[in-house]
């Protein structure tokens, strides 16, 4: 087709230009126009096309996707711009708020309105800063559903986080500088995949991770003491755990998937020799196959935590260990005999006191 027969999806035929010729850019075909446009990078220099032409006015609406970027924006003038950035057929890909900071304190139920405001734009990921001298009144901030994210970050300085809904769709949640609930947290998210947590000086009492389709899992709580750490996670493939702990400290974590060759958790490779400080008075280990490097870490265990008083040790559904590595792991918890070490073999047994 020739330049004067050129027709886009509109039906609009190509429009003269003012110093003569003819607009050939707005003659393309609407998807093309609106990749053009998703290259802008936000939804007001999208909007601010329509001043070249009338054909371009409306089009940005139809965007599939748009960065919505809020950054410098006062806090009292942010919810009028997220709400002036609501537009019927624009999916909202990623939205980045970030306040800048200020003298006056901000109430926590104007940070869950700006929350839910962002909530309505359906972003696929968000990303909320508030800065950290920022002072928050109120009970804390909650976080709605947010049914299409797939990543969320919230960074703040002392900021008790809350939600209510599901995150059906979320794979990657963080949290720095915020005092959350982990395991009401873990129930909103059933395809979470990478969770950190960075908590606040009020911190976590206890660290406790139920999930099926956790990966990786990384908790700074060193802000506050922590009595309890239960992680149970089958495909866990990376846990990283900061914490202090002061008095009882009960430790469980079960991860029943199988090492592959070459597995990370080998790294770094001379760790059965490394000494670490471990405040830890009780221990559970569960899911034990009866491998070498199991018993290896028994003894990492024993040698790095000298307040330890009882460790518990569960063997695997399914599992019969071999007489020579009963004999062996019996010879070894005889040789602390301050420490109560129960030996369970098999599933439905109370465990046997060694």
């Amino acid at each position: 087709m020739d330049e004067s027969g050129a027709r886009n999806d509109s039906g609009s035929p190509p429009q003269p230009c003012p110093g003569g010729g003819v607009d050939l850019i707005s003659a393309l075909p609407d998807d093309l126009l609106l990749q053009v446009l998703e290259r802008l990078g936000s939804v007001a220099a999208a909007a601010r096309s329509g001043l070249v032409s009338r054909r371009w006015r409306d089009l940005w609406t139809s965007l599939p996707k748009v960065t919505v970027a809020l950054h410098d924006v006062p806090f009292g003038s942010l919810l009028a711009a997220l709400r002036s950035a609501t537009r019927p057929g624009v999916c909202h890909y990623y939205l980045d708020i970030r306040v800048p900071g200020q003298d006056d304190r901000v109430a926590s139920s104007s940070v869950s309105s700006l929350l839910h405001a962002a909530a309505l734009l359906s972003p696929v990921e968000l990303l909320f800063t508030l800065p950290q001298d920022l002072q928050v009144s109120g009970f804390g901030a909650e976080l709605p559903s947010f049914r299409r994210a797939t990543t969320i970050e919230l960074r703040a300085g002392d900021l008790y986080v809350y939600g209510r809904g599901g995150l059906p769709s979320l794979e990657r949640l963080a949290f720095s500088g915020c005092c959350v609930y982990l395991a009401a947290w873990i129930t909103r998210c059933p395809r979470l995949r990478v969770l950190s947590v960075n908590s606040t000086p009020v911190g976590m009492g206890s660290i406790t991770i139920c999930s099926a389709s956790q990966q990786e899992l990384v908790v700074d709580n060193r802000n506050t003491w922590t009595c309890c750490v239960d992680v149970q996670a089958p495909v866990l493939k990376q846990l990283t755990l900061a914490f202090c702990a002061h008095g009882d400290l009960r430790v469980s974590v079960l991860v029943k998937d199988a090492c592959p060759v070459n597995c990370l958790c080998d790294d770094p490779k001379d760790w059965r020799a490394q000494t670490i400080s471990l405040a830890v008075e009780e221990v559970e280990i569960e899911g034990v196959k009866g491998e070498d490097h199991e018993f290896d870490f028994l003894k990492v265990i024993f040698r790095c935590a000298p307040m330890l008083k009882r460790v518990g040790v569960r063997l695997s559904d399914g599992v019969t260990p071999s007489v020579d590595w009963c004999a062996t792991i019996n010879k070894f918890f005889m040789a602390y005999p301050s420490v109560q070490c129960i030996l369970d073999l098999c599933s439905g047994n109370s465990g046997k006191q060694v």
